[in-house]
């Protein structure tokens, strides 16, 4: 196989910050959960050596990641349905139904919410982005997805992904009743030593936070309302089910085997790109 590595020389205008927030958004291929991933695998390195995401970079520093295993296929366009909340000519909104996986993966090649973008992409004229989406949803999870459509954007974008600065809340149904009908869990996170979507909670994790609030009945369904403070891989999912409310639907982590997984993106909030002006979009109620 072809190594691939993609090289950086660190200039004054660079020199200081780390090096999560000097790659943030600079690899159009690689998404803020891969950029994690990269550093957690060992995959980058400042003059040579391995390095985390808080090491600070310095003038002359040679930044080098290897992205070999990182490089997405071609995404062929598909005209599937697209649910567009919002548009303008820097940013898009969508509504992810259940279902639909955000990208390829293993046995997964056509269906995928890249397709769509490739094909609406296309019919727009937007070139030279491969891969618009600034996060993920969970192949099960619904709901508010947010997508780029420059470059300047998505750079944007990922960076404050990255600084933990999009804040997100989401809907989850769970047949089981919380021990309080508010709290706040304080769990941190870590993936597994051999498997990198692998997590479990562990006190040497990194700091994972989700506050729930108990919202009302809906059939044998108790619907919670989360916020998440560092938006971690399937941080919802792990916290409500190490209280005793797994998520329906989840059976990774406990849940009962349903038709869907229920769990829903129910409001995003971020700096748009261009000017900065705070935005915020919420759904009234879960789709499930």
């Amino acid at each position: 196989m072809e190594i691939n590595i993609t090289r950086f020389r660190i200039s004054n205008a660079a020199q200081g910050k780390t090096a999560l927030d000097f790659l943030s958004g600079r690899i159009l291929n690689m998404s803020p959960q891969r950029l994690e991933v990269a550093f957690f695998k060992g995959l980058i390195q400042v003059n040579k050596v391995v390095v985390k995401e808080d090491h600070v970079l310095f003038k002359g520093d040679e930044v080098e990641v290897d992205t070999t295993h990182f490089q997405r296929a071609k995404v062929f366009p598909e005209k599937l349905p697209l649910e567009i909340v919002y548009e303008d000519a820097s940013i898009l909104i969508l509504h992810k139904q259940s279902g639909m996986p955000c990208h390829a993966g293993l046995g997964v090649y056509h269906g995928t919410l890249l397709n769509a973008l490739a094909w609406y992409y296309a019919e727009k004229g937007i070139e030279g982005l491969p891969n618009g989406l600034v996060h993920r949803l969970d192949r099960g999870t619904s709901g508010l997805m947010l997508c780029a459509k420059t470059k300047e954007a998505y750079q944007n974008l990922s960076a404050q992904m990255l600084r933990g600065e999009i804040k997100r809340s989401y809907f989850a149904g769970s047949e089981m009743m919380a021990p309080a009908l508010q709290g706040t869990i304080d769990a941190p996170l870590k993936r597994d030593g051999k498997h990198s979507f692998d997590i479990r909670i562990d006190k040497n994790g990194k700091p994972a936070v989700t506050h729930y609030e108990w919202v009302e009945k809906q059939g044998n369904l108790n619907i919670y309302h989360c916020r998440t403070e560092f938006g971690r891989t399937h941080q919802v999912r792990i916290h409500l089910a190490s209280v005793g409310i797994p998520i329906s639907g989840d059976t990774r982590y406990g849940g009962k085997e349903g038709s869907r997984m229920c769990l829903c993106s129910a409001s995003i909030a971020f700096k748009h790109p261009v000017d900065g002006t705070p935005w915020e979009l919420r759904l009234d109620r879960p789709d499930f």
